[in-house]
């Protein structure tokens, strides 16, 4: 074990799932092998998070740091400063790290020296899946498989297990907490800019404990369109809104045309996003996988691009938005929880227990 590395966990009322990431077997073994540091920041938790690891006894050295609820990136933020090493691997407070993990982690950064090693995130096999997480799976599987063909990923898609240099965030300023989401995109973006490169390794592999019911899962794809708008147009990337535009367009047609069909009626929204999950339901229940995802991937495409229709403020603009990627002036649908981001940006964070 290289004593340069520290693990930086973010959490908010997960505790028992946050107990389970601290006493695993895998953190364990690591400790055993050299020096290990956890720097664990306590979110504005409310299920007593704080008190619990001060009681907590592990084998690696253990700094807590607890404030008022921020989000994730000033979250995180606070644990890679607060952190000693020189080396920074993320978790999310509901992973468990398989036994090769920080291995794997540091083999990959040996001899790069502007690299962000991405792991893999897997469904914990002891957690029964539903239809739409099976679906999650498999697309997360089929990006695995197509990273695993080229060296460099685009991005960084997910924040939940990766491992960067301390000085190339320092070199960025961190995680932008003034984003109400995708931070970790975007913290993509501005690394890339600055010449790091990005590595997938399948073997340093962290297993997903929970999974989503259908209505927290139904949300976040919402969700996850409208930040993708805000983020494109609002922190201009190369490309701005035409990224996003382009995404569209390389959709399957019947995909296309199911959305465009969709979201042009509310009536018509809600009818399709019934028939679809019933069907994917029933096909997932009769073990006919393909067709029970195909179905969800129909869910998921009308939930997401209608979140960016609701984003874009309506029908029209988003016709205007799929045909050309510009052309919208629509305002921003997330202005007001960027300034509220703001004045929280600068929360400080105290230690509550150091081990």
């Amino acid at each position: 074990m290289v004593p340069g590395l520290s693990i930086v966990v973010p959490t908010h009322n997960r505790v028992d799932l946050l107990l389970r990431l601290l006493q695993s077997p895998a953190l364990a073994q690591d400790a055993a092998r050299g020096p290990l540091e956890v720097v664990v920041v306590v979110d504005g938790s409310s299920d007593g998070t704080a008190g619990r690891l001060c009681e907590l006894e592990v084998p690696y050295r253990l700094l807590v740091l607890e404030g008022v609820h921020a989000g994730p990136a000033n979250a995180r933020n606070h644990g890679w400063q607060a952190a000693s090493g020189d080396l920074l691997l993320f978790l999310d407070d509901n992973v468990l790290p398989s036994p090769q993990l920080v291995r794997e982690h540091l083999a990959s950064h040996a001899g790069q020296g502007r690299a962000l090693v991405m792991g893999r995130l897997l469904p914990d096999p002891a957690q029964p899946a539903t239809p739409w997480t099976d679906y999650e799976d498999a697309m997360r599987a089929n990006t695995s498989a197509r990273r695993g063909l080229i060296e460099q990923p685009s991005g960084l898609r997910y924040a939940g297990n990766f491992s960067v240099a301390r000085t190339w965030l320092e070199d960025i300023g961190g995680f932008n907490p003034r984003l109400a989401g995708n931070q970790d995109i975007d913290l993509g973006f501005r690394l890339r800019e600055r010449g790091i490169r990005f590595l997938f390794n399948p073997a340093a592999v962290a297993w997903q404990q929970a999974r989503d019911d259908y209505q927290t899962w139904r949300q976040a794809r919402v969700l996850e369109g409208r930040f993708d708008l805000a983020m494109y147009r609002d922190q201009v990337y190369a490309g701005g809104l035409l990224i996003l535009a382009n995404r569209y367009r390389r959709r399957r047609l019947l995909t296309r045309v199911a959305v465009a069909v969709a979201l042009r009626h509310r009536r018509l929204e809600r009818a399709l996003l019934s028939t679809a999950r019933q069907i994917g339901q029933l096909a997932y229940r009769l073990g006919m996988r393909s067709l029970a995802r195909a179905a969800f991937s129909a869910v998921a495409n009308v939930l997401y691009w209608g979140g960016v229709r609701d984003g874009l403020r309506g029908c029209d603009a988003f016709r205007r938005f799929a045909s050309s990627g510009v052309g919208t002036s629509a305002p921003s649908a997330s202005s007001r929880a960027l300034r509220a981001a703001k004045r929280i940006a600068s929360v400080r964070f105290r230690t509550s227990s150091l081990r």
